[in-house]
């Protein structure tokens, strides 16, 4: 009797809970953990050398800093002095700072990227 109780226990499994799905499923996992630390920085996470015209637009003594955080000052300008030049918000007018800054009157906000990128630099 104890016997047939052994034999059967391989096949009969209780109810609501997962089917084993052999002896993998009992291995752990192997992680290779120096290729998850190893890994080389986004562009967005390395502080870039902005130019003089960038410094001077937004008054600060900054040299280095996040292209976000450039970006997002950039967007909080436009914001802030309400620079958007129709109601959808797809094109932007330079103010007296932008249009230094970018050398143009008026620019597509998806533009906006593009042109900072002649204004940031990554350092040697």
């Amino acid at each position: 009797m104890f016997k047939m109780n052994k034999l059967l226990s391989k096949h009969i499994q209780p109810l609501g809970y997962p089917k084993d799905t052999g002896p993998e499923s009992k291995k752990l996992k192997v992680v290779d953990v120096a290729a998850t630390d190893i890994t080389k920085p986004d562009a967005d996470e390395c502080p870039l050398v902005i130019s003089g015209a960038l410094v001077k637009c937004f008054g600060s003594e900054e040299r280095e800093m996040l292209q976000s955080e450039a970006l997002s000052r950039v967007r909080d300008y436009i914001n802030a002095n309400q620079l958007y030049h129709d109601s959808s918000n797809t094109s932007v007018l330079c103010g007296s700072k932008l249009e230094e800054l970018f050398g143009c009157e008026s620019i597509p906000f998806s533009g906006i990227s593009d042109m900072m990128a002649n204004h940031l630099f990554r350092k040697s």
